[in-house]
C-alpha cells in the first residue's frame, strides 16, 4: 500500500508540478536580461512579452538586466529603487520604429510620438539608463517630463545614487516665474543630484522654463553633461538660483561640453558654492552661453563663478576652453566674467565674448571680445587677447574698433557659427579638438564653433611659457 501511495505522489508531481511551479507570465517577463514591452495600460495578458501583451507601466516590476520599451502615451513618474546587483543596468527606453525590440504586435503608432510623464522621478539606487532615444536641441525628444500639474516645490529628477544616465529627455514647466511651483524661500529644480554621486551622465536633454535651478548637484565625481540645452529659469533675491550649481560637498572630474545654456539668471550660469569645498579637475569647453532678445529678463549673469565666502571655495586644475558667450539684449547686459577664484592650475583659453564686458581671473590667453560693453577690463591681458586693449591701466576702456561688430553667421536666428575666419586660438590637444557640430579643430578658431570655411584663420603669435591640462 505504501509503495502504491508513493507511486501516486510521484506521478502527481510529474504530471502537475510544472503547472504549480512554472512562473506566471508577468514573472517571466521580468526575468533578467529580457526585453519588456510597456504601455500606460495593460493589453493582452499584460505580461510584457511582446507588443500584443503590453505590461502596465505603473505596476510592472523593474528587474536588473532588463530593457523596458515604452510606447507613446501618458505616464506617471515612479520611484526607481530596485536593489543593485553589481553593475547590472536597468534601461527604460522609448520605443521607436527603428528600435522597438520584438516585431510581434508592433504598430507604428506606438513609436511615432512621445512618452509623456506627468510627475517626476526619484532614483535611489544606481545603474539606471533613462533614454528617450530621439531628440536633440529643443525638438524631437522621445521622453517628456511635463511638470505642469505638480504644484509646489518639486524636482523632475531627484537622484541619490551613482551610475545614472538621462538622455534624449525634455523637462519642462509652463512658466519659469510661476509662483505655484515655489514657496517663499525655495524653488523647484529640473534635476537634483544629491550626495557623493559618481558616474552621472546627461546627454541631449532639454530643460525649459524651470522655476528655479535647471541643475543642482551636491558633491561627487565623474559627472558628464553634453549636448544639452537649458532655456529659461527663475532666480530672485529671496530664492537665489543658478543655471548649474555645484555645492555642499567636494567634487572632481566634471565635464560640461557642447551644451547651449540660454537665458539663465542668478549670479552665475555655472556656479561653485559652499564655503570650504574643493572642486578639482573640471573641464568646461565647447559650450554656448546665450542671452537672446526673446528673454524678458533684465538681470546680469556671469558665465562661470566661484562663490568665495569666509572659508574660500577652491576650484583648481580646471579649464574653460573654446566657449562662446553672447548677450544679444539691448538694455541689460550679462557680464563676461570667468571667475575661477584663488585656486591654482586654472586656465581660460580660446573663448569668444560678444556684447559683454570681460574680466578673467585665472591664467588666460587667446580670448576675444566683440562689441564689448567695456565696463571691466581683463587683468593682465596679453597681446593675443583681442577686442579690448588692456595692456596698460589707462587702456582699460579703450575698445578696438575692428572688433566692435557681430562675428556670427546669423545670431538673430540662433546661428552662432562664425560668418568668416576670425582669430585663431592655441591648440589645446586631442581632448578638445572637436566642436559641438563634429568639426575637427584645425585652425582652433576661438569660441564654441570651428570656422568651417576654406579661408585660413588669422594665425596666432607663437606662445611662450604655456602649459595645457
Amino acid at each position: 500500500m505504501k509503495k502504491y501511495l508513493r507511486f501516486l505522489i510521484i506521478l502527481f508531481v510529474v504530471l502537475y508540478g510544472f503547472t504549480f511551479f512554472t512562473p506566471a507570465a508577468d514573472q517571466i517577463a521580468s526575468a533578467a536580461n529580457t526585453n519588456v514591452y510597456v504601455a500606460p495600460t495593460v493589453t493582452g495578458d499584460g505580461s510584457g512579452s511582446d507588443w500584443n501583451n503590453q505590461a502596465q507601466w505603473s505596476t510592472v516590476a523593474l528587474t536588473r538586466g532588463n530593457t523596458y520599451f515604452l510606447a507613446d502615451g501618458t505616464y506617471g513618474g515612479r520611484n526607481l529603487y530596485t536593489a543593485e546587483t553589481e553593475t547590472a543596468l536597468i534601461t527604460i527606453k522609448k520605443a521607436t520604429q527603428s528600435q522597438h525590440g520584438i516585431d510581434a504586435g508592433w504598430q507604428t503608432s506606438y513609436g511615432d510620438g512621445v512618452a509623456t510623464f506627468t510627475s517626476g522621478f526619484i532614483i535611489s539606487t544606481g545603474y539606471w539608463a533613462f533614454d528617450g532615444v530621439t531628440g536633440s536641441g529643443k525638438t524631437g525628444h522621445g521622453f517628456h517630463v511635463d511638470m505642469t500639474s505638480q504644484a509646489g516645490v518639486n524636482n523632475a529628477f531627484y537622484i541619490v545614487a551613482s551610475h545614472v544616465t538621462l538622455a534624449h529627455t525634455k523637462i519642462s514647466w509652463p512658466d519659469r516665474d510661476g509662483e505655484a511651483y515655489m514657496n517663499e524661500t525655495s524653488t523647484s529644480a529640473g534635476i537634483e543630484i544629491y550626495g557623493n554621486y559618481t558616474g552621472i551622465t546627461l546627454q541631449y536633454d532639454y530643460l525649459e522654463e524651470i522655476p528655479g535651478f535647471p541643475l543642482r548637484m551636491l558633491g561627487g565625481t565623474d559627472f558628464l553633461m553634453e549636448y544639452c540645452v537649458f532655456d529659461g529659469m527663475h532666480s530672485d533675491a529671496a530664492r537665489h538660483s543658478s543655471g548649474v550649481i555645484v555645492r555642499n560637498g567636494n567634487s572632481s572630474n566634471g565635464i560640461l561640453r557642447y551644451n547651449k545654456l540660454m537665458n539663465t539668471e542668478g549670479s552665475y550660469t555655472i556656479g561653485f558654492y559652499t564655503d570650504g569645498a574643493v572642486h578639482d579637475g573640471w573641464k568646461i569647453y565647447g559650450n554656448l552661453f546665450v542671452w537672446d532678445s526673446s528673454s524678458s529678463k533684465t538681470g546680469t549673469t556671469i558665465p562661470l563663478g566661484v562663490n568665495d565666502g569666509p572659508d574660500v571655495v577652491i576650484l583648481k586644475n580646471s579649464v574653460f576652453y573654446n566657449n562662446t558667450i553672447a548677450d544679444l539684449r539691448i538694455s541689460h547686459k550679462s557680464e563676461g566674467k570667468v571667475l575661477m577664484g584663488t585656486g591654482t592650475g586654472n586656465t581660460v583659453y580660446n573663448n569668444l565674448f560678444y556684447g559683454t564686458n570681460l574680466l578673467l581671473s585665472a591664467t588666460h590667453d587667446y580670448n576675444s571680445t566683440y562689441h564689448n560693453t567695456a565696463t571691466y577690463c581683463t587683468s593682465g591681458a596679453t597681446a593675443h587677447e583681442k577686442g579690448i586693449i588692456v595692456r596698460q591701466p589707462a587702456d582699460c576702456d579703450y575698445l578696438d574698433a575692428t572688433y566692435d561688430r557681430n562675428p556670427f553667421a546669423a545670431s538673430g536666428s540662433g546661428d552662432f557659427t562664425l560668418a568668416a575666419a576670425e582669430d585663431a586660438g592655441i591648440p589645446l590637444g586631442s581632448t578638445y579638438n572637436v566642436d559641438m557640430l563634429g568639426n575637427t579643430r584645425t585652425n582652433w578658431t576661438r569660441g564654441a564653433y570651428e570656422y568651417a570655411g576654406t579661408e585660413d584663420a588669422i594665425p596666432p603669435a607663437a606662445p611662450t611659457g604655456l602649459s595645457v591640462r
